[in-house]
């Protein structure tokens, strides 16, 4: 069984206030998701396997790449594909969320806030803060912070396409 972890603000926890509604959050959706669990890695042998690593370092072949319809240059790409389509949907989500996944500014907003502040301790620029909480050097270091979490989303992004042969 699946544990669902909804945002603190997803419609499932309306009630008692309000009814309770469907997911908005995207957890539902998640946790539909059937694939076997990552990492997964490419070995360089023929043919063309990719394997799930477990915490302990053993894998299992989930996928083998050459057939005899592809040449060994093909399997190699199809390799590097499935190998790291984790990472690539993972970067891939993580631009969507940075330049909008709804179109509704407030709500994109929000979940980039929340997001930076899972990934870094710190709030997103943009978000009220206490008056005795270090006024203007500490505006200056959230932006600065806020900019380098974003170069970094962008970069991993860029890094995941690279990495499997994208222009």
């Amino acid at each position: 069984m699946v544990t669902v972890l909804h945002d603190s603000d997803c419609a499932v926890h309306n009630e008692p206030a309000l009814p309770k509604g469907d997911c908005e959050c995207g957890a539902d959706a998640l946790a539909r998701l059937s694939h076997t669990p990552g990492p997964w890695r490419m070995h360089q042998v023929e043919p063309r396997t990719i394997v799930a690593v477990d915490r302990n370092g053993r894998g299992a072949e989930i996928a083998n790449t050459l057939n005899s319809l592809s040449s060994p240059e093909q399997a190699d790409a199809d390799a590097r594909l499935i190998a790291n389509a984790l990472n690539t949907i993972a970067a891939l989500d993580s631009l969507v969320m940075l330049f909008g996944r709804t179109g509704n500014a407030l709500e994109d907003f929000e979940e980039q806030a929340a997001a930076f502040q899972r990934d870094t301790g710190f709030m997103r620029p943009g978000k009220d803060m206490a008056a005795a909480s270090g006024g203007e050097a500490d505006r200056e270091r959230r932006h600065t912070r806020f900019n380098a979490w974003v170069q970094s989303k962008i970069e991993a992004a860029r890094e995941a396409l690279t990495e499997v042969g994208a222009p």
